[in-house]
């Protein structure tokens, strides 16, 4: 069963439809409080009704690992939701980055940076986002020169700024 169809018995919420039309507006400072349990599916719902990029900050990894995993079931084949994964190695500790991590962090960047036709859904928690990923200088300029691709979304580039370090 493909659970974003029931995204759709959210529509007729008159709440629901308020908040749409504000993000829709561009007003920058929309907040909504929902139960933990419900974020996947409210998430799934405004992605789908939308269509703008996404980005999901939590507050722990486990919590971003858990977030991404119920997302790819409500968004189920329309698209993958993202994740900005961390590494577990501390800045002091002298050992080996986890390989599978550093390639989801770069394919999440490659995405964000050369996707231009579907908004995307990014899961990541508070540390991934302060740890180092690729300069900036080496990465964007390059990318950059290609025609079309200054659509990017603001918001996902000051995040990868933050993320790649100065």
């Amino acid at each position: 069963m493909d659970l974003i169809k029931l995204t759709e018995l959210l529509k007729s919420d008159a709440n629901y439809q308020e908040l749409v039309s504000e993000i829709m507006k561009g007003k920058p400072e929309t907040r909504v409080q929902i139960i933990d349990e419900a974020v996947p599916f409210f998430t799934a719902s405004l992605w789908k009704d939308l269509q703008m990029p996404i980005l999901l900050i939590c507050p722990s990894p486990e919590h971003s690992r858990r977030l991404h995993e119920y997302l790819s079931a409500w968004m189920g084949s329309d698209t993958e939701p993202l994740r900005f994964g961390e590494s577990e190695i501390l800045p002091f500790e002298r050992l080996t980055e986890d390989f599978s991590t550093s390639r989801e962090r770069l394919r999440t960047l490659d995405c964000l940076v050369r996707n231009n036709s579907e908004p995307l859904v990014v899961v990541t928690s508070a540390s991934a986002i302060a740890q180092k990923t690729i300069s900036k200088k080496r990465h964007l300029p390059a990318v950059f020169r290609k025609k079309g691709l200054r659509k990017i979304n603001n918001f996902f580039s000051k995040i990868f700024s933050k993320t790649a370090g100065e």
